[in-house]
């Protein structure tokens, strides 16, 4: 596996707020002549104003111990990045949240993103000169993430795990025998990071039989360190089944829906590990799990996936079209319920529609960022007729490259895919 570090990762992550939809009021702005936005009409202040919306929504990472390499929880640590802030809360790159939520192409279930006006009062304090206002005022709660009501199962790395630290990103995959036979259904899933200053998101994978299983456990500790070197997927052939990021909480999947997890095959942790923060502290991240026995309606991930993917190099926008259906789903109808779209270091757009008459979009991703994928799912499911074919389009950025770039899970190569949590109907 190649150890090309993610450098775009480590100069957002400086100057990243992560903040998700609250509701709160902002001061009218005076206007320049021009029609410009000049300083607030009314004053905005850091502990009355900005702070709440700090404290409910960036203090998980921008706090003591979080994976952000500063802190927002007072006026001083605002004021150093409040221009930054300002700017990519106004041109929407943070939050993090990389779909289209606009209803364009579908709302989705806890979507990160701020009201205008939120943006507004952001703009508002910086433009006002950043005023710090009463430090007495009393401190805002900070918000809570979502647990799970029942552990049924907790999934352990096995053994604490130093990141590499000569680079800036290190992948790292590690096999967990399941402490249950026969087959569970998973139901919900919460993430526990033992280090959460260099856990930066987390991927959960099945492999697809017992075959697969098997190669994951002979690569399992075969440079002498736990697990083994992986990017971009688990290097053996398996699908997703819990996608975490920071800033999440615990996941439940759709009411009386679950995955089938085969007791006797593995399942793979692959941890990203940023350590533009490095603490020296190891790691050893614990994942709980919710199952039931059985479940009303089974679920599959899906997968649409150009694999003859090949970029030609040089240029600043390529992009590759493909048709297919939904592979790894029942035969007939389905109901989708959400989206796990997923690209490599190159790629910058993509989307996937259904081919029916509607050409009803499934997923769109305007601006993708590698460091933030993870699972979409929607506030109204979407039905597709049997054998229902999709088209998948992506885009990239090979301007860096001096030959071709193809399909694989080095970090040299590129994928275009999305998967889809599917129940019949």
């Amino acid at each position: 596996m190649s150890g090309v570090p993610l450098v775009p990762f480590k100069t957002l992550v400086a100057l990243s707020v992560l903040v998700v939809s609250v509701g709160c009021d902002t001061n009218p702005t005076a206007l320049r002549p021009d029609g410009g936005a000049s300083v607030p009409a009314d004053p905005v202040y850091f502990y009355e104003d900005v702070r709440p919306i700090l404290a409910e929504n960036c203090v998980g990472c921008h706090g003591p111990g979080g994976i952000a390499p500063f802190e927002l929880t007072a006026y001083d640590d605002a004021v150093e990045v409040g221009e930054r802030m300002a700017e990519v809360t106004r041109d929407r790159i943070m939050p993090p949240y990389i779909v289209d939520n606009s209803g364009e192409c579908n709302h989705y279930i806890d979507a990160r993103g701020l009201e205008q006006a939120e943006i507004d009062l952001i703009g508002d304090w910086v433009r006002g000169g950043m005023l710090e206002g009463d430090p007495t005022t009393s401190a805002p709660p900070v918000a809570q993430l979502p647990t799970l009501e029942v552990v049924d199962s907790t999934l352990d790395m096995g053994a604490e795990y130093a990141p590499r630290s000569a680079e800036d990103d290190d992948y790292r995959c590690f096999v967990v025998e399941p402490d249950w036979t026969g087959d569970q259904f998973l139901t919900g899933a919460d993430v526990r990071p033992g280090n959460p200053e260099i856990v930066h998101h987390m991927i959960v994978f099945a492999p697809v039989d017992a075959a697969e299983g098997a190669a994951a456990r002979a690569l399992d500790g075969s440079d002498g360190r736990p697990g083994y070197t992986c990017f971009g997927d688990a290097v053996v052939f398996a699908l997703p089944v819990i996608v975490w990021a920071p800033g999440v909480g615990a996941q439940h999947f759709p009411e009386r829906t679950g995955i089938r997890l085969d007791g006797d095959v593995p399942l793979i942790m692959q941890v990203h590990y940023n350590l533009t923060a490095d603490d020296g502290v190891p790691d050893r991240t614990r994942v709980d799990l919710e199952l039931a026995d059985s479940v009303e309606d089974e679920a599959w991930m899906g997968l649409v996936a150009d694999f003859g993917l090949n970029l030609p190099p040089r240029m600043e926008s390529t992009s590759n079209d493909y048709q297919g259906g939904i592979a790894f789903a029942p035969d007939g109808p389905l109901r989708v319920h959400a989206a796990y779209p997923h690209m490599h270091t190159l790629g910058r757009s993509m989307r996937v529609e259904a081919m029916d008459a509607g050409n009803t979009c499934m997923v769109d991703v305007p601006r993708w960022d590698f460091n933030w994928q993870g699972g979409f799912f929607y506030e109204t499911p979407i039905d597709l007729d049997a054998g229902q074919f999709m088209r998948l389009r992506c885009d990239y950025d090979t301007r860096e490259r001096d030959s071709a770039t193809v399909w694989g899970d080095r970090t040299s190569d590129e994928m275009c895919l999305s998967f889809f949590y599917v129940t019949q109907r």
